[in-house]
């Protein structure tokens, strides 16, 4: 699912020629793919039943920001979260349950995004922005077929191939920034995950 829509883009970019117009919708899916792969986290909203570890403090840190919680089980055994209100306490924001004892957790519960913020959009179009200005005809660095489809991607240290879905290992030496300007990190600054997948069993 991409970030921002082609219309979000051609919308401010008036009088786009035809040619990158018709590349717009593989940019702004490849400017998506670039945007998840340094936030490192999904975004949008949907539905987890996963088991945690419960960490130091006795917190776990769950997919955020949380929007609702159904089920908590602490080593198996369930909490009732109606009438039991005091035995877990939630920062839905920051995505942090704290728990008053266990080694695992299960939890069911929808995180995410319904609207993508405002700021992961405007990365997404300045990023977009950037990979039009490197098309071909401007200091090419996309490989874009007759019909608009992208087949590569290289925006700085970064680069893609959309045929094989292969990174180059000048995307992995760069690893650290994701390949993406400087403006677009900083957008994104409050929404990277530092924690990952390795929250999880």
């Amino acid at each position: 699912m991409d970030l921002i829509t082609p219309a979000f883009v051609t919308s401010r970019l008036p009088g786009l020629p035809a040619n990158r117009s018709a590349a717009v919708p593989s940019l702004v899916t490849a400017a998506s793919a670039m945007i998840l792969h340094y936030v490192r986290r999904p975004l949008f909203a949907q539905d987890y039943d996963e088991t945690y570890r419960i960490g130091p403090r006795n917190v776990v840190r769950l997919h955020y920001p949380v929007q609702s919680i159904s089920t908590i089980e602490i080593d198996k055994s369930p909490i009732n979260l109606v009438n039991d209100p005091e035995s877990y306490r939630i920062d839905k924001p920051a995505g942090l349950l704290y728990l008053p004892y266990g080694i695992e957790a299960r939890v069911v519960y929808r995180a995410g995004y319904d609207v993508i913020p405002t700021q992961i959009q405007e990365a997404a179009f300045l990023l977009v922005q950037a990979m039009l200005d490197n098309l071909p005809g401007a200091n090419a660095s996309e490989s874009v077929t007759s019909t608009g489809a992208l087949t590569s991607v290289r925006l700085g240290d970064y680069s893609e191939s959309y045929a094989t879905n292969q990174r180059s290992s000048l995307e992995l030496s760069s690893a650290a920034d994701g390949g993406l300007p400087p403006t677009v990190r900083n957008l994104l600054m409050g929404y990277r995950d530092d924690v990952g997948e390795s929250r999880r069993w």
